[in-house]
């Protein structure tokens, strides 16, 4: 066998590997790009217009898609008046973030 039909093979196997990962930067990139409807590096504050009373959370729940089985969120209830500022304190390490990523969709 030839080194270049040696070589074809050892690509040809690796090919689903190659299009699994091309996907995934696909989707990444896609993520990393979504334009979010606030501004976390302006230092003036936003105030939303497109609710009118409250923000109602009710009995949130949230897993990542790759590990269903741990709630990262479980049973969270909050309501959020118009015109007020809240702060959010940690409940653990990545909560906040989350909640607020949450919030924005």
């Amino acid at each position: 066998m030839t080194l270049d039909a040696t070589f074809v093979m050892l690509i040809t196997s690796q090919l689903q590997f190659i299009t699994n990962a091309s996907s995934a930067a696909f989707e990444l990139f896609f993520i990393i790009d979504k334009q979010s409807l606030l501004n976390s590096l302006s230092f003036e504050s936003m105030q939303l217009t497109f609710y009118t009373e409250e923000i109602q959370i009710r009995d949130l729940r949230f897993a990542y898609s790759t590990r269903l089985t741990t709630q990262v969120l479980q049973d969270l209830n909050f309501f959020i008046l118009t015109d007020k500022m809240i702060t959010l304190i940690e409940f653990s390490d990545c909560d906040k973030s989350i909640l607020i990523d949450l919030l924005e969709r």
